[in-house]
């Protein structure tokens, strides 16, 4: 019986950089002076699917996140949010296809800024 190895996917430079923890931020839900509408995010959050950038490594590009509907691999005990006790932080674990590559995106974000840190990490 052959066997047959999955082949791993070749991994471009910026793909390799977004796989470091850095800088991430939520790219909308704010008002017009850029303060973070926090209910608009809650709202977004609660759809499935809200925009990032990480702005250090790949410009001001948006990248799309998905939280509803994951499978296990994608979330964090079951969850893909996890709110701090005071409110002012959020952790978010969920699903990016960046450059046909399925990966879990993380990170953990300050409330009045939207700024935090975050990865994508390769799924097995």
């Amino acid at each position: 019986m052959p066997i047959f190895k999955v082949k791993q996917p070749v991994l471009s430079e910026i793909m390799k950089k977004l796989l470091e923890p850095q800088e991430v931020v939520i790219s909308r839900y704010r008002d017009a002076e850029g303060k973070p509408k926090i209910e608009d995010f809650k709202e977004a959050l609660v759809k499935g699917f809200f925009l990032i950038k990480f702005p250090k490594s790949f410009g001001g590009a948006e990248i799309g996140v998905t939280i509803k509907g994951l499978p296990k691999e994608y979330t964090l005990h079951n969850t893909t949010s996890e709110w701090s006790v005071d409110g002012n932080s959020v952790k978010i674990i969920g699903k990016v296809e960046f450059q046909s590559i399925p990966t879990r995106f993380q990170a953990s974000f300050q409330l009045n800024t939207f700024q935090g840190i975050g990865n994508l990490e390769l799924i097995n």
